[in-house]
């Protein structure tokens, strides 16, 4: 288990790589002022611009080529727009280059602290304090739903669909690790207490 233990425990770090929030919700994404530029927004004032009056009561009619061409762009401008503002646990933390201008500091300090404690708990499982690890896995534990908390009162996560796999994936690893730590610390109290009674 001791071997197993310190396996799971430098898993956190490929984890961490994982998609974790998007910072706005599909809806938003959709409304969001920055696709208003976007190709199938652009088809009027296009019209305008050619001197068709739009304002008379008109048909314009695009082929279906043009149609399907026109949703495309705009399911890919979606979709890019979707993957930026996704993150995964590096980029939530000071340990990516884009948080100087983020508006995000409080949630880069948890998520900080938290690979910090991950680093930490490994370190102690490979010494084989299991007493420290179950302390950092703890305060892990609660800094990790401590930032749920946080992104979710302060309106950034407005839709449980923002939450990603890797998210849950991370919690489900760390609540393995507490388990297993707290497991190799009785196994060791209990090897201690059999060497003085013996």
């Amino acid at each position: 288990m001791k071997a197993l233990a310190k396996k799971i425990s430098l898993l956190s770090f490929v984890l961490l790589m994982l998609p974790f929030f998007q910072t706005c919700s599909d809806k938003n994404i959709i409304h969001n002022r920055l696709l208003k530029g976007g190709p199938a927004l652009e088809t009027v004032p296009l019209l305008s611009e050619q001197g068709i009056n739009i304002n008379e009561n008109k048909e314009h009619h695009l082929s279906s080529d043009e149609l399907f061409l026109l949703k495309e762009q705009a399911i890919e401008a979606f979709l890019k727009k979707k993957s930026e503002l996704t993150y995964n646990g590096y980029e939530m933390s000071f340990f990516s280059t884009n948080t100087v201008t983020s508006r995000f500091r409080l949630e880069y300090s948890f998520f900080t602290m938290v690979i910090l404690l991950c680093g930490m708990q490994a370190f102690s499982l490979f010494k084989e304090r299991y007493s420290l690890s179950v302390i950092f896995g703890l305060i892990n534990i609660v800094l990790s739903v401590g930032l749920f908390l946080l992104l979710y009162f302060s309106g950034i996560l407005e839709d449980i669909n923002q939450i990603k796999y890797g998210y849950y994936l991370f919690m489900i690893h760390l609540v393995l690790l507490l388990y297993m730590s707290f497991e190799l610390k009785k196994k060791k109290i209990e090897s201690i207490k059999h060497k003085k009674a013996g």
